[in-house]
């Protein structure tokens, strides 16, 4: 399937990697950890538990972070909205899906 990104969610990817390598040492790291899930998500998107509202949530330890997508079988994309910060309130990215409740 084919993964689209919303530019939201690109610019989350870059400052949390920005902000891991500058604070931790480990911008790579988490460079590395999200193109692992983005790879996994890419090949079977199915296999992780959809939420009542329609998307899924992958965690990335050990990362404060974690993946928001939606799977759109019919037009065989795969949407990410957010990179969520566990910090951060959790419904914060949910103004990016149109299709949603």
């Amino acid at each position: 399937m084919t993964v689209e990104f919303e530019t939201e969610a690109l610019a989350e990817i870059e400052n949390a990697i920005s902000y891991s390598e500058g604070r931790f040492g480990t911008g790579e790291r988490l460079s590395r950890a999200i193109r692992s899930v983005v790879l996994m998500i890419a090949e079977d998107p199915f296999r992780l538990r959809i939420t009542h509202i329609g998307v899924c949530i992958h965690h990335l330890p050990p990362f404060p972070f974690y993946l928001v997508f939606e799977p759109r079988k019919d037009e065989r994309i795969i949407r990410i909205y957010a990179l969520g910060n566990t910090s951060r309130h959790p419904d914060y990215w949910k103004s990016r899906t149109n299709s949603l409740p």
